[in-house]
């Protein structure tokens, strides 16, 4: 069959027309589709970017603060290192003192009497009382062979002249004989900072006559040292 086509060629320009609008609006749909799924996604990763951000400044924030806490911390830590040296010291302290004591007596002639004891670091000053001058040289004789000492010397306060005895007998002094003794430690002790120092009146065998202690004012009598 023969077919004739009469219509004017406008028509057909008049669809292409409205198809190629169809395309081009179809298009800007697509794209305008994809720019707002572009830009949720970028929003949430711009959103994930800020949690990020505000994690690490809280984490950034509890560093500081463990900084702080750790500066904090060892600012205390001197004392308590001051502290336990102490502890240290003094119980190493309380284990000498017994043992220079110890030491001490048994060294010491058994008529001989203490009346002041001290120490201070390597110098043990002892003020002591006896009768006779034969005491005295048993005395210095059994200190000088003690084996923590290096040195003695022996001093006698107010002491300056005597009778001689009877032949054959001890020299005896009516109000007995008071030592003034300085011993130099081999090893030297001290008290810890802040603890009280060794010795003092009335210290290891102390306890003789009344009156006893160390000397007056008088010069001082004659000393016996250690020969080396």
């Amino acid at each position: 069959m023969l077919r004739i086509n009469l219509l004017p060629p406008y028509i057909y320009a008049k669809r292409q027309v409205i198809k190629t609008t169809l395309v081009f609006v179809a298009i800007i749909i697509a794209i305008i589709l994809f720019m707002a799924t572009w830009a949720q996604r970028l929003n949430k990763e711009a959103e994930d970017w800020q949690k990020q951000a505000e994690d690490m400044k809280r984490q950034a924030d509890a560093v500081l603060k463990l900084q702080s806490d750790v500066t904090s911390e060892e600012a205390k830590s001197p004392p308590i290192e001051t502290k336990l040296k102490f502890i240290n010291d003094l119980q190493a302290y309380n284990v000498q003192v017994p043992s220079l004591y110890d030491g001490l007596a048994k060294c010491t002639y058994n008529r001989v009497r203490y009346t002041v004891v001290q120490v201070s670091g390597s110098q043990m000053q002892l003020q002591a009382h006896t009768e006779t001058l034969g005491d005295c040289a048993r005395y210095l004789l059994n200190m000088q062979r003690a084996s923590m000492f290096s040195s003695v010397t022996m001093a006698f306060p107010g002491l300056t002249a005597w009778q001689p005895g009877t032949p054959g007998s001890a020299q005896v002094f009516p109000n007995g004989i008071n030592l003034a003794v300085n011993c130099t430690l081999k090893q030297p002790i001290s008290a810890p900072a802040g603890a009280s120092g060794v010795g003092g009146r009335g210290g290891s065998g102390a306890g003789g006559r009344g009156g006893a202690g160390a000397g007056g004012g008088g010069a001082q009598g004659p000393v016996l040292e250690k020969i080396k």
